[in-house]
């Protein structure tokens, strides 16, 4: 009898293991989650177009970023540029001022970029086939299927983050003790799309994903498709989730200087290739390795003469040192870094511009502007911060420059 158990046990899991390859049970999962879909859908402005640039915008600002932070940039993004061709036209450093804040730069590079090849290329239409599609920069498999799903209907599989562990559970099987790969994955969601509704069936998978199939404590008891789930039978959701090891966190130490030539002051460009790469910022030094050595100092910051000295070798500019007037910290994927700002004046003869060309790979442009321009221009999310701690500080201090005094930041306790 036992036996008996374990191979009706074994059929019914081989029948959910290939949900694609059942006809029946595929059309009612389908049904079921557009069904969950309909009552339960959160409201977005992306969800409530079909023009496939709007949707291909919102896709390339929802990658590694929230709905939440997406949506008010979405809404002033489609405001300033409503079409390929208003995109494709616009000055880089428009677009980069608009997408500020939302971070991964070479996003709005790379969309830039493919307006300009669609309107050159395409006569200004979003291609509809997937190989013109991922011809174009910054759109891959995922973003090319969501636009061809979602704008045009196509039957085109995703794979994200969301979708990704609902079809990892969906598929899971005992038999795959080294996970489930995404060759599979995107295989099974291939088979799994329907011939209508495909959009609205992605955009329930991924909803799904988001407010149901979490990655710890998944929500089965209200699932509507909890009964497909192989996971859910097996009991294996959280050991299907998809989750991996943390990366280590690395502390970085930067030193911003904010150099001022009369009202001027020295912006440089960030190269490509880099962190907030096409972004302008203040010149930074790092000095990680120094802070680490010096950790038991009282003033673990170097002294001026060597602060001057860094600057006179990364841009060929003589400085004198002011004050320090800003603390920061910020994160950037697994770097966790602390920035000291300080106040510095150009060293040059009398009405001669002085001369700024920045030696470090980093850093690939440099300008001198009016503090006023500073909110033209795109800077990097510490660079924005600087930039209004050093207005809020020229407010207050008559736009003087202090003198020659670096103040040690207070350690904490």
């Amino acid at each position: 009898m036992r036996r008996t158990h374990q191979r009706l046990a074994s059929r019914s899991l081989a029948r959910s293991c290939d949900l694609p390859s059942n006809p029946r049970r595929r059309a009612a999962f389908q049904r079921r989650l557009i069904a969950w879909f309909r009552r339960h859908a959160r409201s977005f402005p992306w969800r409530e177009t079909r023009d496939p640039y709007a949707i291909w915008v919102s896709e390339i600002m929802l990658q590694q970023t929230q709905t939440a932070t997406v949506e008010p940039y979405f809404r002033r993004f489609l405001a300033r540029f409503p079409d390929v061709a208003t995109l494709a036209a616009a000055h880089p450093d428009e677009v980069l001022r608009l997408w500020e804040g939302l971070g991964y730069y070479r996003r709005a590079r790379s969309l830039h970029a493919a307006a300009r090849q669609i309107v050159e290329l395409h006569g200004g239409r979003i291609p509809d086939d997937f190989e013109r599609l991922q011809s174009l920069p910054g759109i891959g498999r995922y973003t090319a299927g969501a636009i061809l799903s979602f704008a045009f209907d196509r039957p085109a599989p995703i794979l994200e983050a969301n979708s990704r562990r609902v079809l990892r559970r969906l598929s899971a099987d005992p038999g795959r003790p080294n996970g489930t790969p995404d060759s599979f994955l995107w295989e099974y969601a291939e088979r799994l799309v329907p011939r209508q509704q495909a959009g609205v069936f992605n955009q329930a998978l991924m909803e799904l994903g988001s407010l149901v199939c979490l990655i710890r404590d998944p929500q089965c008891s209200i699932c509507p498709v909890h009964e497909y789930c192989n996971a859910y039978r097996l009991g294996i959701q959280d050991d299907v989730a998809g989750t991996s090891a943390a990366s280590r966190t690395t502390v970085v130490h930067e030193l911003a200087i904010v150099i001022r030539r009369r009202r001027a002051v020295l912006l440089l460009r960030r190269a490509e290739g880099g962190r907030w790469a096409g972004m302008w910022d203040f010149p930074r030094l790092d000095v990680t390795q120094e802070i680490a050595r010096a950790e038991r100092r009282s003033n673990p910051i170097p002294s001026p003469d060597r602060l001057e000295e860094s600057v006179r070798r990364s841009l060929g500019l003589s400085i004198r040192l002011g004050s320090h007037f800003l603390r920061l910290r910020h994160a950037v994927t697994r770097f966790r870094i602390t920035v000291d700002c300080f106040l510095a004046e150009a060293v040059s003869p009398e009405g001669t511009p002085p001369k700024v060309s920045p030696m470090e790979p980093g850093w690939s442009d440099a300008t001198w502007l009016e503090p006023s321009a500073l909110e033209q221009i795109p800077l990097s999310s510490p660079g924005r911060r600087i930039a209004a701690a050093l207005l809020a500080h020229m407010e207050t201090s008559n736009g003087d420059t202090p003198r020659r005094h670096v103040v040690s930041p207070r350690r904490r306790k």
